[in-house]
């Protein structure tokens, strides 16, 4: 396995953000796109705005996606390592429907109509509907450790 240091650059522009916690296809490397998309939304525009993303081959791959809790936690850890730093939105929400430093991830609770999100400014997860909240949204690629 060739080492990457956490918050790596690489060549394509996304950011190496660590490894997967152990699942069952086991550890997998998490590559984060550089910056947000560009403004808070809605989870089904998240998806969408994904979907957009792989249409267009964004910085040469089709497989973003939407971060799986797990997965934004580690994003969340390594927040302030290497080209990682500084690219999180930390503001307070303008509304209790707007957190723009609450994510979105693709982690639905028991009740289908809810995804999780974590706060990167406020430390902690919660589930939210899918409607009614505008959050800010990191796409993720995963590949094998190989």
């Amino acid at each position: 396995m060739t080492e990457i240091t956490v918050g790596t650059k690489m060549t394509d522009g996304s950011i190496y953000a660590g490894l997967t916690p152990d699942g069952p296809d086991g550890k997998r490397r998490i590559f984060a796109m550089p910056q947000d998309l560009s403004v808070t939304m809605a989870f089904n525009e998240a998806v969408k705005a994904v979907r957009k993303l792989n249409a267009e081959n964004a910085l040469g791959h089709n497989d973003w996606q939407l971060p799986a809790l797990e997965n934004l936690w580690v994003l969340h850890k390594n927040q302030e390592e290497g080209a990682l730093k500084g690219t999180f939105n930390k503001a307070s929400p303008n509304s209790p429907s707007d957190c723009r430093d609450c994510y979105w991830s693709a982690t639905r609770t028991d009740d289908k109509t809810e995804v999780y999100a974590v706060s990167f400014s406020e430390n902690l997860d919660d589930s939210f509907r899918k409607a009614g909240y505008q959050m800010s949204v990191r796409p993720v690629r995963l590949e094998p450790v190989q």
